[in-house]
């Protein structure tokens, strides 16, 4: 067991060290985006901050602990297919932003005032993802690991975020995320090396090889992956709208900085899945739970401080990440001198209320609920980014329908089988949609 004041005394150490990043924020533009253009080393470090935290960390660990260690290698790789697919996609995508200033000017121009709403809800929801999953998946690791209560959790981890993140702005992100990565990858780095050295390449491959590879067959698997890459680009295109970051990175440097996220992403899950091999095959638990459960015994004293730290920054920082977006789409809405103190206000606002939801939502069905959004999403976002049609509300309706259907059927039957209802629906309803808008421009 830790005493887990430690780690709230180096977290205030690093509120300290950084205090010259918080608050007094000149205008909106200081707030949002760091100013002048993004060097290679920043780009990649703001794609890092999105896809090696919450949600992209969790997946291959839950499908690891619950389906097999080949699930959680396969979807991996697809991740990876999609992130390399994107860095081609995105200097055409980059093109066509280029003659709106921001996302709203965009979506004036592609959707008039009645669908506008719908989209922008859309947007908002997904941008929250890692406020209510990360959050959730906290409170879960320090009850089950450390004993720790939700509520102390909740609240000293909203608090590390508000200050760094929501009055922090874009240099807070930056600079405390940076810290935060660099803790991240020192745990994924020191507890699968020390596992190894502790007990061995021979024990460790003992034991590896009793568990079984995967629980789906051949076609499941093959359908989870095809799923996760429309969800991991659905993803990607809500990130390209609500943060702006690939915007400002320079064109020839473009491709390599998605192409260096690629290749930091695809080691993750491989250091990730070593630990949970490990966990699974040291106490013979299944799933998410009995993977928390064998964590607090399996390690020694040191190496424990080392899994909650990595933990406890990779979550923080999709923390800090989701509410940096939140409020860089809510200060667009005041007035340009007011813009930034309002932000500070609206970000706290945010962190309230999400601090309040994050006691009163069930884990399993918000974590349902963010894939369904995130797969429907994915091809609307496509259409809206490729292709210069406009469209009205039913984009809007295609989104509700789809993801209230498949979510029905997610919680009656599968979750594969509900997100599939629901990719197939919008595909479906969206091209013919499409095909009609395209005959009579």
């Amino acid at each position: 067991m830790i005493d887990w004041y430690v780690i709230l005394f180096l977290a205030i150490v690093l509120l300290i060290f950084h205090m010259g990043e918080f608050a007094g924020h000149k205008d909106t533009a200081a707030y949002v985006r760091l100013s002048g253009k993004n060097q290679v080393s920043t780009g990649t470090v703001s794609m890092l901050f999105r896809f090696l935290t919450g949600t992209f960390v969790f997946i291959p660990v839950y499908l690891t602990a619950s389906r097999g260690y080949m699930a959680g290698l396969i979807l991996s790789i697809a991740g990876v297919a999609v992130l390399l697919w994107f860095s081609k996609k995105v200097t055409q995508m980059n093109d066509e932003f280029a003659a709106f200033q921001h996302i709203g000017a965009l979506l004036q121009e592609r959707i008039p005032n009645k669908g506008r709403a719908g989209v922008y809800l859309m947007l908002f929801l997904a941008g929250s993802e890692g406020l209510l999953l990360s959050t959730a998946l906290a409170n879960s690791f320090m009850k089950t690991v450390f004993s720790i209560q939700p509520i102390w959790t909740s609240s000293i981890l909203f608090f590390f975020v508000f200050v760094f993140s929501g009055m922090g702005g874009a240099g807070g992100v930056q600079k405390m995320g940076r810290w935060l990565l660099f803790g991240f990858f020192t745990g994924i780095t020191i507890l699968p090396v020390a596992t190894i050295l502790y007990h061995g390449v021979a024990s460790i491959h003992k034991r590896f090889v009793q568990l079984p590879g995967a629980s789906w067959n051949g076609g499941e698997l093959m359908v989870a992956s095809l799923l996760f890459m429309v969800f991991t680009a659905g993803h990607l295109l809500v990130y390209y709208l609500i943060s702006g970051d690939l915007l400002a990175v320079k064109l020839t440097r473009l491709k390599a900085t998605i192409g260096l996220t690629a290749i930091c992403w695809s080691s993750m899950p491989l250091a990730v899945s070593v630990i949970v091999v490990y966990l699974m095959s040291r106490d013979g638990g299944t799933g998410i739970s009995g993977l928390l459960n064998s964590m607090g015994h399996a390690f020694s004293t040191p190496l424990l401080y080392v899994l909650a730290v990595s933990v406890l920054s990779c979550l923080a920082l999709s923390l800090g990440v989701s509410l940096h977006h939140l409020t860089g789409i809510l200060i667009p809405l005041f007035k340009e001198e007011q813009g930034a103190y309002k932000g500070y206000g609206s970000s706290f606002v945010v962190c309230i209320l999400f601090y309040g939801a994050s006691f009163a939502v069930d884990f399993t069905t918000v974590f349902i609920f963010y894939i369904h959004l995130f797969v429907s999403i994915c091809l609307p976002l496509w259409l809206l980014l490729g292709y210069r049609v406009r469209w009205g509300w039913e984009l809007s309706l295609v989104l509700i329908v789809s993801n209230g259907l498949g979510l029905w059927v997610s919680f009656t039957s599968e979750v594969l089988t509900g997100v599939s209802v629901n990719l197939g629906i919008s595909c479906t309803v969206l091209f013919f949609l499409f095909i009609r808008k395209i005959r009579t421009m």
